[in-house]
């Protein structure tokens, strides 16, 4: 989702539809690749998104549907970022526990020339600061955190002695300036400044009953914009931390069972989370109180927020799209049944989309994820006037 929420681009791995999405559920455009998409990302300004495929397929569009350039690289099962202008395009190999020294590091600019590769043992996630100048990733095992530069230079690292736990959620995120990045580890997450210096390290672990073979790890993270804030958790329970590491406060989820997939994102100021435990969305307030509860038909796998907190989109398995709105209320549609084209060109302008009966904001991606929730929230309003 672009930061403004206007735009979300979608992929789906099993029919290798690349769509892209207005918030009020206008189809902008639509391309059937033919291909097994692994990823797909959006600029901060919504003007460039980027596609990635299992075989290693690497595309980059502008928001008119006009294909700007194609590379391939080794490997499989590519994830990819873009940054806020869309200037860079990383693209990385996520964590294969077959064999962990796989994994590379691709930075591409908008025309497609590389700066530069480098491999990154059990890379799972990554994140690039919003000048576009430095690359915050994170592994499962060996090294768990690592700071570039954009000429490909290491800053510096961060160092740990067992695996962390593995889950389709980020493990690092970072804020606009890098005034603060964040890694979760088993059940900690660590804060660091942009130069290294460890600014916290919390033990955040949730304890379900009172036996040890209970105890739950923390494995997600979404910093805010502005780096005052972050949040973090299991699929039981969502933290909210300052940029000292204190808990704000801490949200537990109703009804949650040990298979449920949790994840949360905080706004750029921090005013407003979203939130996820298997069927359920939340969206809660700066004091964790709760806004608005939804009941998905689908396990929401991930959640994102928009930068002013009044768009959310989440992913789950299925193919169905949401969209909640003061303008459009409920919709929901099959993204594998969209009206599609051929992917165009490189260098060929695109004709005019085609028209499409359905509109709907399609999914952001995960393996085997192909569902967005969108929501306007219409309480907001109301709860900002009793502030």
């Amino acid at each position: 989702m672009s930061s403004s929420g206007d735009l979300i681009s979608a992929g789906s791995p099993e029919t290798g539809i690349l769509a892209l999405i207005s918030k009020d559920g206008t189809l902008v455009w639509a391309y059937q690749t033919e291909l097994n998409i692994s990823g797909v990302a959006i600029s901060g300004n919504g003007e460039y998104i980027s596609c990635v495929s299992e075989e290693g397929d690497v595309l980059l569009f502008d928001n008119s549907g006009n294909l700007l350039w194609k590379e391939s690289i080794n490997g499989c099962n590519p994830k990819t970022v873009l940054s806020e202008d869309g200037s860079i395009c990383l693209v990385y190999n996520d964590d294969l526990p077959d064999d962990p020294y796989t994994q590379t590091l691709h930075v591409f600019d908008k025309n497609g020339a590389e700066f530069f590769s480098k491999r990154v043992p059990a890379m799972d996630s990554a994140g690039i600061s919003s000048d576009g100048d430095y690359f915050f990733v994170g592994t499962s095992i060996f090294t768990r955190g690592r700071l570039y530069s954009k000429s490909g230079e290491v800053k510096w690292e961060y160092s740990i002695r067992q695996a962390s736990f593995i889950s389709a959620n980020p493990r690092t995120s970072i804020s606009d300036n890098l005034n603060l990045i964040g890694i979760v580890d088993l059940g900690r997450v660590i804060g660091f400044d942009i130069s290294g210096n460890e600014l916290f390290n919390e033990s955040l672990a949730f304890l379900i009953g009172e036996t040890p073979e209970f105890h739950r790890p923390t494995y997600y993270i979404d910093i805010s914009g502005d780096g005052a804030r972050l949040v973090t958790g299991s699929e039981f329970i969502v933290y909210c931390l300052n940029d000292t590491g204190s808990t704000l406060w801490s949200f537990e989820f109703e009804d949650a069972v040990s298979d449920d997939i949790s994840s949360a994102s905080i706004s750029y100021d921090g005013g407003f989370v979203a939130a996820s435990s298997g069927n359920n969305l939340y969206v809660l307030d700066e004091n964790g109180d709760v806004l608005s509860k939804y009941d998905i038909d689908l396990p929401v796998k991930r959640v994102f927020i928009s930068d002013d907190g009044e768009v959310i989109a989440g992913g789950a398995t299925g193919g169905i799209v949401y969209l909640l709105s003061d303008e459009t209320g409920l919709i929901s549609v099959d993204i594998d049944n969209l009206s599609v084209q051929p992917v165009p060109t490189v260098g060929v302008q695109t004709q005019t989309p085609p028209e499409t009966e359905q509109t709907a904001p399609v999914s952001f991606f995960l393996p085997g994820i192909a569902l967005v929730i969108t929501l306007f929230l219409q309480d907001r309003g109301r709860k900002r006037s009793q502030k």
